[in-house]
């Protein structure tokens, strides 16, 4: 069907997705680069990433100068289902406008999930899918700048944990079993090793030679309510041990919440918790080299006005006792305890007491990326921090510019990175859309981006995000553009690189598919292997957020074609595309100029608006300005996926002009001083020389100037004869008419 005769129906308008719509859907969410092709160019000021994090007495320091770390926890980062590469990008993305450099995430998960791979299966049996998630976050921290810290196995049932392996072994009951039955210690060394030689199928480094990663835990809360001290101490020492004989290069520490075994500390639970744990005695082992507390004081009936104190005994025990650095391993409030505004008071009061002990590093539990609304995953808003709880933020990021300003010039702020991937994603004839990948590397902190039109600032955005519309333009008109970083002290980066963008004609057509059925595709489409599909609408995301309640699949795992046959100029193209994660599969693109005779692929911008939902789908727009002159077929190709279901088309949206990018009148002819104009408004332009009037001179300026730019590449003006050619017939016209 030749889509400028289609009349679009109610239904395709309530669910028109046109560029600009998703823009303004996705908003500072958007990745405006394309999916898995990211360019991660430039280095992050936050952290150096190619030197090790060391000690020096009771300091963290890197190349032999001070460093004071901070940064968040965030156990998504390696979740079974939700911990991607895409993930780690976004969450990387935002500590790094944040000005966070400590991260803290598992480095475990084990046993087996309905929910998705885990790095250890069963005993001794290592997942390449997971480790190659877990290749990918180590990879994003060094091009990031982040250091991590990444306990080893978890002392709770999440992720697996100690009792995974105490179900392992046969013997073996209750979860302290753990720490002492030789064989549940020999899995866990045996895991251990196999992490720490583990070659990055991205980087080509070991773990153990990586500089990305700042310190091994041993676990993540031991404890051992059955065990002594002694016996947990033993434990400590044999593992310490085992990491320090394969990897000399990194901290190890203990992932302890830093408990006391009563006395002089206090009488509340976490000062005579009984847990196996001591936090002088286990720090003071020679094989560890930090000491690790945590912190939830309503939780541990602490009373949230006593934080700070906890706080400061663990730093005082740390430096004149055990003389280690200590850092803040996880702390934090839950909003159903106290409200924000107590809690940003609190948190407020215990950075100033982090700041004041020196502590080496802090990672409050836990920044998270989205908004408290809406929390993109199935996050519990009451402990986490969003990117809408702004004055939490600053209270963290206060601490961060506190921490650097301390620390030696290893972390000195650099300029931010020049932006790159600047591009259009859609248009109008007054407007431009205008997208560029996340700057990665902000130097002291994100504050916003310049963006530039024709070498002046036209507008500034927040750092969060990565696109904008440019208005107020004229029609069928070239624009050059640009695009600064600038961080929170006022530097700013270098500018992007220039690009050329245009707007569109003042008449063009724009039609959508909604994809309900194919009676939209051309007879070359492989209609009887497409399908339509309107199950579980809700899996399916509208860059307005909606349900997409209707989409095109196939019905076959194979490549399938959907093809429109458009008349007149193909300007704009538009596909909202369903990917199932589990299961891959994409489009690709073609354009014809014969009617199909012959295809040539074409590239296109893939920006993910809608991460994995719960059902595993992700939702992309495809988007692709300006086509070769002359094609009259686009043809989609579904392909890939082990499943037919596995990609799904939600709406495909097609701009096209008229045939003509004439001006709206003619430039001066002849070296007149004044442009052509039309006295009696049939857009003919019989006044040729500009004077106001209809006479002979229009006829000798038409006359001398028949061949010139000025008239043949404006013909349209100047066709009195009507042939659709302006020769010497059409100034025998104009003299008639004078």
């Amino acid at each position: 069907m030749t889509v400028r005769d289609h009349t679009t129906s109610d239904r395709a308008e309530r669910n028109r997705t046109t560029r600009r719509t998703f823009l303004r859907a996705a908003g500072a969410t958007a990745l405006a680069a394309g999916i898995g092709t990211a360019s991660l160019s430039g280095t992050a000021a936050a952290a150096p990433n190619d030197s090790f994090v060391e000690t020096d007495g009771a300091q963290f320091v890197i190349d032999g100068e001070p460093v004071y770390l901070n940064g968040s926890n965030n156990f998504w980062l390696m979740d079974t289902y939700y911990g991607t590469p895409s993930l780690h990008d976004t969450v990387f993305s935002l500590y790094d406008r944040l000005g966070l450099n400590f991260v803290r995430t598992w480095g475990f998960n084990d046993g087996e999930s309905e929910h998705g791979p885990t790095l250890q299966p069963s005993p001794g049996e290592y997942n390449e899918e997971a480790f190659e998630r877990f290749d990918s976050l180590v990879a994003k921290a060094g091009e990031y700048g982040i250091k991590l810290v990444l306990p080893l196995v978890n002392n709770w049932e999440e992720y697996g944990g100690k009792g995974q392996y105490v179900s392992w072994v046969d013997g073996a009951s209750s979860g302290d079993d753990f720490y002492t039955n030789e064989e549940c210690k020999q899995l866990y060394k045996d895991y251990v090793e196999y992490v720490l030689t583990r070659e990055n199928t991205i980087t080509g480094v070991e773990y153990r030679n990586d500089p990305a990663i700042a310190v091994w835990e041993l676990a993540n809360e031991p404890r051992a309510s059955s065990l002594s001290v002694e016996e947990l101490t033993g434990w400590v020492e044999e593992m310490s041990a085992h990491i320090k004989s394969i990897d000399s290069n990194h901290l190890v520490s203990t992932g302890s919440e830093g408990f006391y075994t009563g006395g002089e500390h206090g009488s509340s639970y976490p000062y005579r918790a009984n847990e196996g744990v001591d936090y002088v005695a286990q720090h003071q082992v020679d094989t560890i080299d930090c000491c690790s507390y945590h912190m939830y004081p309503i939780a541990w009936n602490l009373g949230a006005d006593n934080g700070s104190d906890w706080i400061a005994q663990h730093h005082v025990d740390a430096q004149e006792t055990i003389g280690k650095p200590a850092y803040a391993g996880e702390f934090g409030l839950s909003t159903s305890d106290v409200s924000m505004s107590e809690r940003n008071s609190y948190y407020q009061d215990w950075y100033d007491t982090l700041d004041t002990e020196d502590a080496a590093g802090a990672m409050v539990w836990q920044v998270v990326d989205g908004s408290r609304e809406s929390p993109p995953r199935l996050d519990s808003p009451t402990h986490g921090i969003y990117e809408d709880d702004t004055e939490t933020l600053s209270i963290v990021q206060d601490y961060g510019a506190r921490a650097r300003a301390k620390s030696g010039t290893a972390l000195e702020p650099d300029a931010p990175s020049a932006p790159t991937g600047v591009g259009l994603s859609g248009r109008t004839d007054t407007s431009i859309d205008v997208v560029w990948n996340a700057t990665v590397g902000w130097g002291a902190g994100a504050d916003h981006y310049a963006v530039t039109l024709d070498g002046e600032e036209a507008t500034t955005l927040p750092a969060g995000t990565t696109s904008t519309t440019v208005t107020g333009l004229d029609p069928s008109t070239e624009y050059t553009l640009a695009v600064r970083a600038v961080d929170v002290n006022g530097t700013r980066s270098a500018s992007s690189e220039t690009v050329t963008l245009a707007t569109l004609p003042s008449e063009v057509s724009t039609v959508v598919d909604p994809c309900a059925d194919t009676s939209m595709l051309a007879e070359a489409s492989d209609l009887d292997a497409l399908t339509t599909d309107t199950t579980n609408p809700e899996y399916f995301v509208r860059p307005d957020g909606e349900a997409d309640d209707a989409r095109i699949n196939r019905s076959a795992a194979e490549d399938v074609a959907m093809v429109y046959r458009v008349d007149g100029d193909l300007l704009d193209l538009a596909v909202e595309f369903h990917e199932n994660a589990s299961e891959g599969g994409d489009i690709e693109y073609y354009e014809s100029t014969d009617g199909g005779a012959s295809w040539q692929a074409v590239e296109v911008r893939r920006t993910e608006y809608s991460p994995p939902s719960s059902g595993g789908w992700s939702s992309q727009l495809h988007s692709k300005t300006g086509f070769s002159e002359g094609v009259d077929r686009v043809k989609l190709v579904l392909t890939g996926g082990s499943a037919a279901w596995a990609v799904q088309v939600g709406t495909v949206e097609l701009t096209v002009g008229d045939g003509s990018d004439e001006p709206a009148a003619p430039p001066a002819v002849g070296g007149s001083a004044n442009a052509p104009t039309d006295p009696d408004g049939d857009t003919l332009f019989e006044d040729v020389d500009g004077d106001g009037e209809l006479n002979f001179p229009d006829v000798n300026t038409l006359f001398q100037n028949t061949e010139s730019a000025s008239v043949q590449d404006n013909a349209g003006f100047y066709d009195f004869s009507g042939d659709g050619v302006v020769d010497m017939q059409d100034v025998l016209a104009l003299f008639e008419l004078v």
